[in-house]
């Protein structure tokens, strides 16, 4: 399929790929005609060695796709897990943005996930996703802590999680929703919200520079680009399945 727009017809695959191992963290190359494909899955509770154990599936993949000499790309994450650790969820964010990951939440993504599905560049909720927030919370927090204390530690905290969503053009007023809701709590965020804290769809500038590279390949205006997109979507209304109406009226013949 031609138009990253479109609903990613692997997502609809997923339900029936193996696990290779039980791991937090595990990956499966997929076979492509140009390229290998790359999907991570990540559950259970985020914890701070899964980005060393991300890089491990990175490199094996890489070894891979140099076997077959083809480039890695895409790289997918689907996401079923309830948090964890927020700084290893940051890392992971930031690591899924520098990838050009698309994440695809499959069951939960709550807390901490949050922040790992706010770096990446295309984010989508497959039919039974959703995803919820609550406001974090220190699990070893010193007991004889003073007021000020604790109160300088989450605005530090407050602030670390700030810095992230602006590296990641997600809204700051995440963190205010977040903050709204207690840590023994949790609010699932509607279509409308996930639109609004742009935790949905393309995010703005990996969008720019996938229809930049569209225009290009089929020799046109971004302007005329964009008329046939839209004409794509009037006339092909099965993506899954209308691949090739989506290629011919992109390619200007039809």
């Amino acid at each position: 399929m031609t138009a990253t727009r479109f609903v990613l017809v692997f997502a609809l695959m997923l339900a029936t790929l193996p696990i290779m191992c039980r791991s937090e963290v595990t990956g499966q190359t997929l076979e492509h005609a140009t390229s290998v494909h790359l999907l991570v899955r990540i559950t259970n509770i985020i914890a701070s060695e899964d980005l060393a154990q991300l890089s491990r599936v990175f490199a094996n993949a890489t070894t891979e796709a140099k076997r077959q000499r083809k480039p890695i790309s895409p790289v997918w994450f689907v996401l079923d897990t309830p948090g964890g650790d927020v700084r290893a969820a940051m890392q992971i964010g930031r690591w899924a943005r520098k990838n050009d990951v698309t994440a695809l939440v499959k069951g939960e993504c709550s807390s901490a996930c949050v922040l790992i599905l706010a770096g990446a560049t295309s984010r989508q909720l497959l039919e039974d996703g959703r995803v919820g927030i609550h406001r974090t919370f220190f699990p070893t927090l010193d007991t004889s802590a003073s007021y000020e204390q604790v109160r300088a530690q989450m605005r530090n905290a407050d602030l670390e999680i700030a810095v992230y969503l602006q590296e990641m053009d997600v809204p700051v007023s995440l963190l205010e929703e977040m903050k709204s809701v207690p840590p023994n709590g949790i609010r699932y965020l509607t279509s409308a919200e996930l639109d609004r804290l742009r935790l949905q769809g393309t995010d703005p500038v990996a969008q720019e520079r996938v229809d930049a590279r569209m225009a290009k390949r089929y020799g046109v205006s971004r302007e005329e680009y964009y008329r046939r997109y839209d004409r794509a979507r009037r006339l092909c209304t099965r993506p899954e399945v209308d691949g090739k109406c989506i290629e011919a009226v992109l390619s200007g013949t039809r």
